[in-house]
């Protein structure tokens, strides 16, 4: 296998294990919500993947953290909006199912697309990427059972919430791209901000000291911050740095597969031939969406 073919199976693994790790950060939150205000499991999720990766970055890997200071007016930026989304989770998943809520990650790879395209000029745009991304958002809405979904004036605010948040983390995305730091500095600066902006935030919305956990809550919440926040970011940002934003935004498209395939399991449901038709679907739209390299991408 030449270089180029496993530079692609690299990247594709790559994606699939983020996508596998984000995927089952919505039955998690489900489950740690109910005993969390949204402000508090956002910064407890940001501050364990910040701890976690400020060792592992700076005393394992021995990278230059000095960016996070002198850089601080962008990873300020960067805590910010995704803080927002970090936010913009739990506090939906109050109103609506998780199923849904993943279902709205492919605003992500949508939105990233069309800003990258048509406005950024990083990437060629063409109706057939365009095409392929309508075909992976069918695919997803089959996989899930759209029809299955019912949901009133409350489920109507969850989808409001989780749409924005998720429109803000495809800005996120962008302009991680457009900083060009290194992706594992880029992850750590990012979630030392989300921290501390959150705890700021998390003091002055709600009482966080007052906060009891059940061992349940702890077991969701570490697997949040640990798997889902610190480890899934890292490769995240290492992607967009390897292949370009447009095509880890594509994890979008499976986010939602991993997270239905996980309850499945979790729950001991089977999966009838709408959801490999689903699937199907999915696959061959994100294979349109990336099919050929794009000029501008590094």
């Amino acid at each position: 296998m030449n270089i180029q073919g496993r530079s692609t199976l690299k990247n594709m693994a790559l994606l699939m294990f983020i996508s596998a790790m984000m995927g089952g950060v919505f039955p998690l939150i489900k489950i740690a919500s109910q005993d969390i205000t949204p402000v508090t499991l956002a910064l407890l999720r940001a501050l364990m993947a910040a701890v976690i990766l400020l060792f592992i970055v700076g005393v394992g890997m021995k990278r230059d953290l000095t960016p996070l200071i002198s850089q601080w007016r962008a990873f300020a930026i960067l805590g910010i909006l995704l803080g927002v989304f970090f936010i913009s989770m739990p506090e939906a998943e109050m109103r609506i199912l998780p199923n849904l809520a993943s279902l709205l990650t492919c605003l992500i790879p949508i939105s990233t697309f069309l800003i990258a395209t048509l406005i950024l000029r990083w990437e060629r745009f063409a109706f057939s990427r365009l095409l392929g991304g309508i075909i992976a958002l069918g695919g997803v809405a089959m996989f899930i059972g759209l029809q299955k979904i019912q949901f009133g004036r409350s489920g109507l605010i969850g989808l409001g919430i989780m749409s924005g948040g998720f429109l803000i983390y495809a800005v996120y995305l962008i302009y991680v791209r457009a900083c060009e730091f290194d992706p594992f500095v880029a992850t750590t600066g990012t979630m030392v901000y989300v921290a501390l902006i959150l705890a700021v935030a998390a003091f002055i919305l709600e009482q966080p000291l007052e906060l009891r956990l059940n061992e349940e809550d702890v077991l969701s919440t570490l697997m949040i911050g640990v798997a889902a926040t610190g480890a899934a970011y890292a490769m995240l940002n290492y992607l967009i740095d390897s292949a370009g934003v447009v095509y880890a935004a594509t994890m979008g498209y499976f986010i939602p597969v991993c997270a239905i395939v996980a309850s499945y399991f979790l729950e001991g449901d089977t999966i009838g031939w709408l959801q490999v038709v689903g699937l199907c679907m999915t696959l061959f739209g994100a294979w349109l969406v990336n099919r050929s390299p794009a000029p501008g991408v590094d």
